[in-house]
Order: C-alpha cells, then sequence, then structure tokens
C-alpha cells in the first residue's frame, strides 16, 4: 500500500465560509476515490464525493467527516451571512444609498420613497 507510510490528516481541521461559499477539504495521503465525505447538518452545509464544502445558511460548528479505511477525520465548518459591503452614494439598482459628514442617510426619492432618515452618535 503506498499510502501506509504517509501519515493521513485533513487539510483543515476548522473552516469559515459565508452562505454560497466553498472550502476545498481534502484528505493527505489518502488514495481519494476510497474517502467517504459526510456532513452532519446539510441545512448548514454541504459536503460533495470529492470533499467539496458549500455553505447553504448560517450556522455554528457543522462536523464534515471524511472517513478512509474506518478512521474519520472531522473537519468543524461555520457558516457565516454574506456581508454585504455598503458603499455611500452607491446605487445598487434597487436603492442608492446616501450619506453626509453628519451621518445622514436616506433614501433616494426616485424609487417613490420620501423622507430622511438619520442616523446619530
Amino acid at each position: 500500500d503506498v499510502y501506509a507510510a504517509e501519515k493521513i490528516a485533513l487539510n483543515k481541521t476548522k473552516a469559515t465560509i459565508e452562505s454560497g461559499g466553498t472550502v476545498q477539504l481534502k484528505l493527505k495521503n489518502a488514495e481519494a476515490s476510497a474517502v467517504k465525505w459526510k456532513s452532519d447538518n446539510k441545512k448548514v452545509a454541504t459536503v460533495s464525493k470529492k470533499g467539496l464544502v458549500t455553505g447553504i445558511k448560517a450556522g455554528k460548528s457543522t462536523m464534515i467527516t471524511a472517513t478512509y479505511k474506518e478512521k474519520d477525520y472531522i473537519c468543524k465548518v461555520t457558516v457565516k451571512k454574506v456581508s454585504v459591503p455598503v458603499t455611500p452614494g452607491k446605487n445598487d439598482g434597487n436603492i442608492t444609498i446616501l450619506f453626509t459628514s453628519d451621518v445622514h442617510c436616506g433614501i433616494d426619492e426616485n424609487f417613490g420613497y420620501e423622507g430622511l432618515y438619520e442616523i446619530r452618535k
């Protein structure tokens, strides 16, 4: 057995990804076709037959298990909500975010909303 002399280990034991994001797990020094992958919570993260983990929705510590020659190797995966950057004055097609030096923000009247919302320290 070519793989017997090498130490078998996952390339990651912890990972954090965003919902919709992916991370590739590999079981080093193991015959890839003999590794079985499993997620303990498919509502949070899934894993392909080749170890590609995909975040489904925000959640903590989903266990991704790689089983090889009757031994389990575990990676704890946390899935975060997708972060959306807000750029003052930029129109994303739905709404324009406006900021002034006094930290006012409002909604552009072109979208049928009136009024100005303020955020103060």
